[in-house]
């Protein structure tokens, strides 16, 4: 410890040192207000004289300039690169109008008139120059860009497509640079009342605080702006930097202190009797009562276990089954009322015997029911049954039954729900694999699917089955053998339907419901005919398939037949000659054909010739061709696919606009625009061009302009028909068909005859409050629930209730809810950016519960008011989430609506790199922070970036929200700490345990991705120990790994930031040398006597082991699956690779079969 507080306090030394030293620094600071053809900025001038000062003080030599003409600031850019040569650090700041057009960010000087794009290379300058003339002149180069203000000149620039929108593009930076943005990517930043902007006042604010690393201070610049504009402006940046800059070092005896108080901080302890007694408080399982009292006989909870015990004891286990069946049969029979009674009652006894949590659900045009059972929460199980239902059924289903409360019909009827995950179209995500449990999705397989070999095909089975096919021969025998390894299961054996391709390669397309390979077979094997006796006369080549245009000329014949012959000749010219990839689509009704070109890969590209080709015709279309290849069969048909995405009529989501290009779903501007406010709409095109118009002066004006936008584009000059209004503000309407606006003109002050306007589809009135109209519907709403609080929770103050209803009634989501503690703490708490009333309902229950710390009940969902029970007890409701401690899931994620979910940091975070970390606050807020330096810093960074009523939610994969930490965990100095804290979990002291009882010399390593361990005991030395271990992990892992500890020292605090070490002998891949092999210490004979083997020959090696096998054969085939043959064991899980194919070394090729 001594030498680690005198390393720090030299290397503290090392820092004030380098500071008096004064290396050079130097700063261009630019402000841009009064613009000649502009708007003027308010505060940009004064931005760029406070950071000017700040950086004097900090040691830059900075160059103040003031509204600068083109000339102006090219001068000034040019001489930064100049006085950049050899500087320590290198700083541009701008404050002033930028623009974003053509994918390149444009620096606006007061003088630029810019009229159209040709104007932008003249009268602007590039982000870009700026960038080259810093790039590798300065140890690190500083990028501060307070400019992604409105776009000025967007109005003149509209008619070009895809040109120009509000904020900045997102920037790649060079090695060594750092680059700062006032907001995110494609947004727009506010110039803030006070003295200074928002981001450049939270900049001055921290930037001299000593002790400070420049991405700490972005850190905590982000949280000041997001509070200070309410979430609606969040800085952004892109850092290369290989090491740490502060604007201010640390002085020495700050750093002492701090390292004192660090090293004084006790870890935070969990409470394990707490939260022992949290997960099985509420089980209906006597053993697992008596399991907490085992652990903990005179644990805090005790007297309520065995209260619990005796309760459980007294309570008869059968009896609730006879109203559960009395009710559910009575919801059978309106959800299938062809069905007799007497089945009705079977299958309500069979669904109430079966282990919970449970759930049923219904599909209401047929009748059909499917359930699920066995799973961790009533609302897992919930969303499982209606996910497997429409899976099964191919439409939405009405929930019936969680566990014992059976619904009840609203009207006669049950409500049908559209699920988000079996709609899901996209890359694969094991997140969005719908209806399967836990265990399944983290099979490794699963988890990992998504770096699997190629070609590789995953096929699906409503009942909640994954079969997983990688590195086979091809696409199509990849997709062919998931679905037969699927629909052979023996654990259905053929019962309840076939099964569905769930992926193909990376792409999901189980929205497709294909029963089906969906590639073509590249080369379809011929059918040779029988050997002549003699040599055959001269004629056709019936085995030869006919060249691809000829065929696919043929096929349109057929299926296009009412189309003149020239017509035909044409689409099959002009397809022949597109580039790949490409697919080609036709309409029936309408005897027409789409085509889609230069897709990045088959399947996108048969997907947008699908969904162009509905979207045009109005109409479902079938197949013609994809790439070379004729899909159609003999007799001119084609399966006719109606395409999800053309259906999709939800809230408006990238993902789901159909046949547009992967460059265009990300762009900025779509990205972001549910999360733009104001009036707002968006126009589509077939041809895959989607138009945006938001911050608009009405919702009329906001559809006129994106249709107007759209069909006024002069690349397509009036051709492939109307636009058609994709968006009313976030509702997606696209299968109406509209082609005017859908939302009427508000007219002003309509007299007292005048019939009310129609209302925008995703507009509704804002909020009114409620002290303007305490005699009107408002005033009494709020009486009613301050009344209903009331006998909820009898002992709060008046106010505190008033409070709850105002802060409920103010809400203006699409669907609301509130929910209240019955006691003490009183808390009301209304949902947060709800869009359903279930999400609602459980937002509300959760954050009510979490910040009570007790379950809570409903009390109000929208405009209605729940009635108190006859027996006064308002029901409670335990949330699962928020005890939730599994890896990540974003689904289990409490607080947050459907459109934080599926954000792609979120949904994407359990493949982010590590070192990574999540920190959540109780209004639904996530903030993710991945690929950063260790673990800890993740943690913080996590942490800084949400503010200080943040919790952690997740350490690496793993979801720690249950322990409630507000900072970072302390990293260990033993290696069960040290696995405890990368596991995040109390599991490390076991494996320790193991590893220390082992034999002299060993090591053990770690892959941070799946924190999986890897040791290796009874090696003769500590070098040898550590280098065999990391060979075998490398292997068997696919990555490199970190060492941990090798005999009794421990190597790493913090595994997930630690440097990689690849091991040349793993990566070797040029003539075999038996030096080379890697996993064995002494060389076993085999690897001597491999070299004077007669060819053809193979070697076959395992880590686990290790164990090695060779082979000669008649053919390298055969020698290849004889050497794996031998080197694999029956029973082992974990296979052998070939290392060797005669004297090539094979290795990183990670085959484990023969070659055909």
């Amino acid at each position: 410890m001594t030498r680690l507080l005198i390393a720090i306090w030299l290397a503290s030394l090392w820092a004030v040192g380098a500071c008096q030293a004064a290396p050079r620094r130097v700063a261009l600071v630019v402000g841009a207000s009064n613009y000649a053809h502009a708007a003027t900025l308010a505060h940009t001038l004064d931005d760029a004289r406070g950071v000017a000062t700040a950086l004097e003080h900090l040691g830059f030599e900075v160059d103040l300039v003031l509204d600068p003409d083109r000339a102006g600031l090219e001068g000034a850019v040019r001489r930064l690169g100049k006085r950049a040569l050899g500087a320590e650090a290198s700083l541009f700041y701008y404050s002033g109008h930028a623009l974003e057009a053509g994918g390149a960010n444009w620096i606006v000087p007061v003088g630029a008139d810019v009229t159209s794009d040709l104007d932008l290379r003249f009268e602007t300058l590039d982000l870009g120059a700026v960038l080259e003339q810093t790039k590798g002149s300065a140890q690190v180069s500083l990028v501060f860009l307070d400019a992604c203000r409105d776009d000025p000149f967007k109005i003149r620039l509209t008619t070009t497509r895809d040109l120009t929108r509000g904020g900045l593009a997102q920037v790649n930076a060079a090695v060594g640079t750092y680059i700062a943005f006032a907001t995110a990517p494609g947004m727009v930043a506010q110039d803030g009342s006070g003295a200074h902007s928002p981001f450049t006042g939270a900049l001055l604010k921290h930037i001299e605080t000593p002790g400070i690393e420049v991405r700490t201070l972005l850190s905590m610049v982000r949280r000041d702006v997001r509070e200070a504009t309410n979430g609606v402006q969040i800085p952004w940046d892109v850092s290369s930097l290989e090491g740490e800059f502060y604007f201010k070092p640390a002085k020495p005896d700050a750093i002492s202190d701090q390292v004192a108080k660090t090293l004084q901080t006790p870890a935070p302890q969990i409470d394990a009797d707490a939260l022992f007694w949290d997960s099985v408080r509420n089980s209906r399982n006597p053993a697992d009562i008596n399991a907490y009292l085992a652990k903990f006989p005179n644990g805090v909870f005790a007297e309520l276990a065995r209260n619990r015990l005796a309760e459980l004891r007294a309570t008869p286990t059968v009896a609730p089954a006879a109203p559960l069946n009395a009710a559910l049969a009575a919801a059978l029979a309106i959800s299938s009322p062809k069905e007799t009674q007497k089945s009705h009652e079977e299958l309500a006894a069979s669904y109430s015997g079966a282990p919970s949590h449970k759930a049923i659900a219904s599909y209401l045009p047929t009748g059909g029911t499917f359930r699920v059972t066995g799973r961790i929460s009533g609302d897992e199980a919930e969303e499982d049954a209606l996910e497997a239902c429409q899976i099964y059924f191919g439409g939405p289903c009405a929930l019936l039954a969680v566990d014992e409360a059976v619904k009840e019909a609203n009207g006669g009827s049950f409500p049908s729900r559209d699920m988000m995950r079996v709609r899901y179209v996209g890359i694969y995500d094991p997140s969005h694999i719908p209806s399967v449990k836990l265990a399944l999705r983290q099979r490794s397989d699963v988890a990992n699917y998504w770096q699997a070999p190629s070609p590789k095909a995953m096929a699906y089975h409503p009942a909640g089955n994954l079969f997983v096919v990688s590195a086979a021969p091809s696409q199509n025998a990849a997709e062919q053998r998931a679905l037969a390894d699927c629909n052979s299961d023996p654990a259905r054996n053929g019962r309840d339907g076939p099964c569905y391709l769930y992926a193909v390669n990376n792409d999901v397309v189980l929205a497709r419901r294909s029963k089906e390979p969906i590639t073509a077979l590249a080369n379809p094997p011929a059918v040779a005919p029988p050997m002549p006796a003699r040599p055959p006369s001269p004629g056709p080549e019936a085995a030869k398939p006919p060249p691809f245009p000829e065929a696919l000329a043929a096929q349109l014949d057929k299926i296009l037949s009412a189309l003149p012959a020239t017509a035909r000749d044409n689409i099959t010219k002009t397809y022949v000659a597109a580039g790949q990839h490409k697919a080609l689509a036709y309409n029936v009704q309408s005897s027409g054909s789409w085509r889609a070109t230069a897709w990045p890969t088959p399947l996108e590209a048969e997907d947008a010739a699908l969904e162009g080709c509905e979207a045009y015709f109005a109409g479902a279309c079938g197949l013609i061709a994809v790439d070379e290849s004729v899909l159609a069969t003999t007799d001119g048909t084609s399966a006719i696919h109606s395409m999800p995405r053309n259906r999709y009529a939800g809230i408006f989501d990238p993902e789901q606009i159909p046949g547009i290009m992967p460059a265009i779903r990300h762009r900025a501007d779509v990205q972001s625009y549910a999360a733009a406010a104001g009036a707002k709409a968006a126009a589509y095109h077939p041809w895959g061009q989607i138009y945006l118009v938001t911050r608009a002066h009405s919702q009329n004006s906001a559809e006129a302009d994106a249709l107007a936008a759209c069909n006024g584009d002069p690349t397509r000059k009036g051709q492939g028909g109307p636009c058609y209004l994709y968006a009313s503000a976030d509702q997606v309407v696209l299968p109406r068909r509209l082609r005017l606006p859908l939302t009427q003109p508000v007219e002003e002050a309509p007299g007292p005859s005048a019939p009310p306007k129609p209302v925008a589809v995703a507009a509704p009135p804002p909020p009114v409050a409620p002290a303007m109209l305490p005699g009107g519907p408002f005033g009494a709403f709020k009486n009613r629930l301050s009344a209903q609080l009331g006998s909820i929770a009898p002992g709060a103050p008046r106010p505190t209730l008033e409070a709850g209803a105002d802060a409920y009634i103010g809400r203006n989501d699409a669907h609301k809810a509130l929910a209240a503690s019955p006691g003490a703490p009183w808390i009301i708490a209304p949902s947060m950016g709800a869009t359903t009333v279930p999400e609602a309902q459980i937002l509300a229950l959760e954050r009510c519960q979490f910040l009570s710390g007790q379950p809570c009940t409903l009390v109000a969902t929208d405009i209605t008011i729940f009635s108190p029970p006859a027996d006064g007890k308002w029901p409670l409701r335990d949330m699962a989430r928020l005890a939730y401690a599994g890896d990540f899931d974003p689904w289990q994620v409490p607080f947050t609506p459907f459109s934080v979910r599926d954000r792609r940091d979120v949904s994407g975070y359990i493949l982010a790199p590590v070192p990574k970390a999540a920190a959540l606050d109780v209004a639904g807020n996530i903030f993710v922070i991945s690929g950063s330096r260790s673990q800890k810093e993740a943690e913080q960074q996590a942490l800084a970036s949400c503010g200080p009523a943040c919790y952690l939610y997740a350490a690496g994969a793993a979801v720690i929200f249950p322990q409630r930490l507000k900072q970072a965990r302390a990293v260990g100095n033993s290696l069960a700490d040290v696995l405890s804290y990368a596991w995040a979990n109390a599991e490390g002291a076991k494996t320790a345990e193991g590893f220390g009882n082992g034999r002299l010399h060993k090591a053990i390593v770690f892959l941070p991705e799946s924190g999986r361990v890897f040791s290796w005991p009874g090696l003769p030395t500590m070098d040898m120990a550590e280098q065999l271990t990391l060979e075998a992990c490398q292997i068997m892992y696919n990555s490199p790994c970190v060492t941990l500890a090798v005999d009794n020292k421990l190597v790493t605090g913090d595994p997930a930031g630690e440097q990689r070490r690849r091991m040349p002998r793993v990566d070797y891949q040029g003539e075999y040398r038996s030096a080379m092999v890697p996993l064995f210490n002494t060389p076993p004979n085999d690897l001597a006597s491999y070299e004077r083997l007669p060819e053809p020959k193979a070697m076959a090696v395992r880590p686990l082991g290790p164990r090695l096998k060779t082979a000669t054969g008649r053919t390298l085939a055969e020698a290849e699956g004889q050497a794996l043959a031998g080197c694999n064991e029956a029973d082992s899980p974990f296979p052998c690779f070939l290392y060797a194919a005669n004297r090539k070394v094979i290795l990183p090729q990670r085959r484990t079969e023969a070659e055909p």
